[in-house]
């Protein structure tokens, strides 16, 4: 964590940077890199606070806490809101006291300004680091890709792709030669599942033509 961190911040923090892992847990998953990673970015930032629940350190569903200039991610669609599963972006203000459309803050999501309001604040998580999966479809001018070995079973040559695949300019990879040569072999084990769909079709063909 010491490492990725200094890593982040060399090449710019949260404006030009993100982790990568394939793992939520685990001490390189994104649950503990991003609880890691807001800590060590202080805890003296003003704290997005829900007006409802004066009384009480408001967390988000993970039971994350989130500070003026936190990196977030919005995991569920809100038409309403007009957000979306997977957009990214900062908390830019975090207000002591809701304005009077009930707005606690604002955030920018993909470059544009939106209203911090108590419904968006439930689709928000940190995103000082996402996992892989999560990040398709998204660059950066810097990518960190944690491999974690105890998620070997799982990284494969699609999942070394999508993350490499990610950065603008510069990719940073934390793990061992070894994980990477091994996920490379592997190939893509989605392709090795066993499915009956090509039975299935049979027989659906086979009542067709019975009926």
């Amino acid at each position: 964590l010491e490492r990725a961190y200094s890593l982040w911040c060399q090449a710019g923090g949260s404006d030009q940077t993100i982790i990568l892992s394939p793992v939520r847990k685990g001490e390189l998953g994104t649950d503990s890199i991003n609880i890691d990673f807001q800590k060590r970015e202080g805890g003296h930032r003003p704290l997005v606070k829900n007006p409802h629940l004066p009384q009480n350190e408001w967390r988000n569903r993970k039971g994350q806490w989130l500070f003026e200039g936190d990196p977030v991610m919005v995991n569920h669609n809100d038409y309403t809101l007009d957000v979306r599963n997977g957009e990214f972006g900062y908390i830019h203000e975090a207000w002591s006291e809701p304005n009077e459309e009930g707005a606690i803050g604002s955030v920018i999501l993909n470059n544009r300004p939106v209203s911090l309001s108590i419904s968006l604040l439930e689709k928000l998580e940190l995103a000082y680091a996402v996992t892989i999966h999560k990040s398709q479809g998204s660059q950066w001018p810097t990518t960190i890709v944690t491999l974690p070995e105890e998620a070997s079973h799982m990284i494969d040559q699609t999942l070394i792709y999508t993350g490499a695949t990610r950065p603008i300019e510069h990719l940073v990879i934390i793990g061992k030669q070894s994980t990477i040569d091994a996920a490379i072999k592997k190939g893509n084990i989605a392709l090795n599942r066993k499915v009956c769909l090509g039975g299935l079709i049979i027989q659906a063909t086979k009542n067709d033509a019975s009926t």
